[in-house]
């Protein structure tokens, strides 16, 4: 008898285990966005443990930075320099708060806003795009450039376009990305605390990918992204990280150190420590998933809008 109920018990537990999601979803159509990088400010206090402050600042390490050897292990050395072992370690685990604050039917798919709520990175805004028939369907993440929206995305990069043929899209917002001072600031003060706004907006995404991997109307075995400006730099970036993406679409191919020539203004993209990878991350990136490059900007997009979706199609489908 007791061993039927320590069976009991165990099936019981295992039954629990496969029921637990680490997301908390609620529905509030009284919320709205508020944008506030108070978080990215308070990031290098609350893990103050995995800081590793610099003596000069990022536009002086650029000038001066150099490696004399070379890692072989390309994504050991994306997560090292950006900092974010501590944060994926345990990702899959880790309480992630989605609140959907707005919900609007199109013509051949639902378009929701989420609020996504991380405890170190605060709140940002994603953009879902999805088809109105119930059953699973492949997932792609859009990620716009410097100055630009998820809104943008939507209607210039193809958002709108995707899901109009079959896809599930979703768009994060990114804080901070606007090439100004904002921008600069922030940058300059996460490197100096041994952290950067990259990797913070790398991390933002693999949230994102966890969305999709929890979500019953993806198919999480057939996720894509397309990235346009800073949003492709990003999605090479989360290419060697994650293992969930199967094809990409890039317009820019980014050269570290980059910097704003126009204003001398560093931005996310300004990592001096990836200098001597360019070639290996992009050889990496086009090698490790499906991959698309087009032209820059949205004339690349729409001179090759019937390409990226076929491209999609053909991968995702």
């Amino acid at each position: 008898m007791k061993k039927i109920k320590l069976v009991l018990i165990i099936v019981f537990l295992l039954f629990l285990s496969s029921c637990y999601t680490p997301i908390t979803y609620k529905t509030n159509f009284n919320e709205r966005f508020n944008y506030n990088i108070e978080k990215y400010y308070l990031f290098p206090e609350k893990n103050i443990k995995y800081s590793r402050p610099v003596s000069n600042n990022l536009l002086t390490n650029i000038f001066n930075f150099s490696i004399s050897k070379k890692e072989e292990n390309l994504t050991k050395v994306i997560i090292d320099t950006l900092n974010i072992y501590f944060l994926i370690e345990n990702l899959d685990n880790s309480k992630l708060e989605v609140t959907l604050i707005k919900r609007q039917e199109e013509e051949s798919y639902i378009e929701e806003e989420y609020l996504f709520y991380d405890k170190n990175v605060g709140k940002f805004d994603v953009l879902l795009l999805k088809p109105k028939e119930i059953k699973k369907f492949p997932a792609i993440i859009g990620l716009h450039g410097h100055s630009h929206s998820n809104l943008i995305f939507r209607d210039k990069y193809m958002g709108k376009e995707l899901a109009e043929n079959g896809f599930v899209v979703i768009m994060p917002s990114f804080r901070a990305m606007n090439g100004n001072y904002e921008e600069s600031n922030i940058t300059n003060f996460l490197y100096s605390k041994g952290f950067s706004l990259m990797g913070i907006r790398v991390y933002e995404v693999l949230l994102v990918i966890k969305f999709l991997k929890y979500s019953d109307f993806v198919d999480a075995t057939n996720i894509g992204i397309i990235g346009h400006s800073g949003g492709s730099s990003i999605s090479n970036l989360v290419l060697l990280i994650s293992n969930e993406i199967k094809a990409s679409v890039i317009d820019y191919e980014v050269t570290y150190p980059d910097i704003d020539e126009t204003t001398n203004l560093i931005h996310c993209e300004t990592i001096p420590e990836f200098a001597n990878y360019n070639e290996d991350i992009l050889n990496s990136t086009h090698s490790k998933s499906n991959q698309l490059v087009i032209p820059y900007g949205g004339g690349g997009f729409r001179l090759y809008k019937e390409e990226i979706i076929a491209f999609f199609t053909r991968i995702l489908t």
